[in-house]
């Protein structure tokens, strides 16, 4: 269980690093043991980028323990971001503790443009496009069954969004691997670094794509 950053030092460091993915996927996207309290009381700063981890792992967390995450001392302005990630339902479904009131028009069942969704679970995944200092791309889910076959899903994700023509940062995430792409080196073959992570029970995928405005 996690209560404050005595009990999981993971969340200091999100006062530390800023777009640093690395360290956004270890402190968002390790073991799940148990049931878990979040509590940011002695949290000065939750960076943007890390909601979207969060929110995964609060998938995840749903599907491994059949609880929500439950959040404690959660900032107002940091609820307020975290909002924008997506839609009170999914967001009340995943989360306890704190509640999402609706918004109208946030919580229509939205179309992805990606056909590669069709494969994750119903209700384990989510999805966003926000325009913050840059344009961010991020989303996820459980998959229905294992697939090894990564290079069809992340080519999907550059001819979707143009990524060969973007300048930016692209991270995407297995059960067992990460990879990151840095956009817009177009002189230099496609050299995606790769590390290997823990490998969770269940099979998932999840990404985070930062487009720099023009």
């Amino acid at each position: 269980m996690l209560f404050n950053e005595k009990f999981n030092p993971n969340l200091k460091k999100l006062e530390i690093y800023q777009t640093d993915f690395y360290s956004l996927d270890k402190a968002g996207l390790y073991k799940i043991d148990s049931p878990e309290i979040w509590d940011f009381s002695e949290t000065e700063e939750v960076r943007f980028e890390f909601f979207p981890f969060l929110i995964m792992r609060a998938i995840l967390h749903k599907k491994l323990t059949n609880e929500s995450i439950q959040l404690t001392n959660l900032p107002l302005n940091s609820k307020q971001v975290l909002s924008k990630f997506a839609s009170s339902i999914h967001l009340n479904e995943f989360f306890s503790g704190i509640f999402f009131p609706s918004v109208v028009g946030n919580n229509k069942n939205y179309t992805s443009k990606l056909k590669f969704y069709e494969k994750f679970i119903p209700k384990y995944n989510f999805y966003k496009e926000i325009l913050n200092n840059y344009y961010v791309v991020c989303g996820g889910g459980i998959l229905e069954k294992e697939n090894t076959l990564l290079k069809p899903f992340v080519q999907e994700l550059f001819e979707a969004f143009r990524l060969e023509e973007q300048k930016g940062k692209f991270y995407f995430r297995t059960q067992k691997n990460s990879y990151f792409y840095p956009l817009g080196k177009k002189e230099e073959p496609q050299i995606f670094f790769v590390q290997e992570r823990e490998n969770f029970l269940i099979p998932f995928y999840f990404f985070f794509i930062q487009i720099e405005n023009k």
